[in-house]
């Protein structure tokens, strides 16, 4: 039987130990680049493209309209703008996330919400370009309350503060939109009064990015040790 020398065993060990922590720095490194990866497409590609085709039938559908008077009456166009205001501001939430946290289950929940997007538009009428259709309230809704129960989801799984803290207008908006879809079917001035409370809850949720922090402050102490780790180790 051979035995190695004291020194030979812990030099072998520690070369193991030093392979091993390069083996779980380099799958942490991967992991961090698919996750960059897929935050850029989503914000790079699928978002964008959601936005701006919000933006371009929104256009066509004043186009369709003979006076200012006959677009002023249009609900489609108060719900088109509606859209566009709340995806941009799911848009903002994503930059609040760090790449590293931006993981596959916020993405697919991301891939979700662009085709309620599109489902909203639809039923709203707007996708058609040459004559002004008829809205399906109830549908808008619906949909509408699973963009945003699907926010609400995609605020659990992330550390981003400002998302997270908007849980109460999430409810008040789940319960205006189930209100409209209730009530609204018949009656032209409760979906006043639904687009009117939405678009106040759409201010105020603007209204969060202008202060505050984007992080948890367990975050924030993460990312500040890792920064004063780096300055020591530049020393």
């Amino acid at each position: 039987m051979l035995f190695l020398p004291d020194h030979n065993v812990d030099g072998a060990l520690g070369t193991g130990a030093r392979l091993h922590a390069r083996v779980v720095d380099l799958e942490a490194y991967g992991t961090l680049i698919m996750s960059a990866r897929r935050k850029n497409l989503m914000q790079g590609l699928y978002y964008p493209a959601v936005l701006g085709t919000g933006m371009v039938i929104v256009l066509f559908r004043m186009t369709l309209h003979p006076s200012i008077g006959s677009a002023l009456t249009d609900f489609g166009l108060y719900f088109g703008v509606f859209f566009l205001g709340l995806f941009s501001g799911c848009f903002l939430a994503i930059s609040d996330v760090p790449a590293e946290e931006y993981g596959l289950g916020k993405f697919v929940i991301d891939l979700l919400e662009v085709g309620l997007m599109f489902l909203a538009y639809y039923w709203a009428g707007l996708f058609d370009t040459n004559k002004i259709q008829i809205l399906n309230l109830p549908a808008i809704y619906l949909v509408l309350a699973s963009a945003v129960i699907l926010q609400q989801i995609w605020s659990a799984l992330t550390t981003a503060l400002r998302s997270r803290q908007l849980w109460k207008v999430r409810i008040v908006t789940l319960a205006v939109l189930f209100l409209g879809a209730i009530f609204g079917r018949n009656s032209f001035w409760v979906n006043v009064i639904v687009l009117l409370l939405l678009y106040s809850l759409l201010i105020k949720y603007f209204w969060s990015f202008r202060s505050g922090t984007p992080l948890a402050p367990a975050r924030i102490d993460q990312s500040a040790g890792k920064k004063r780790h780096k300055r020591k180790k530049g020393r």
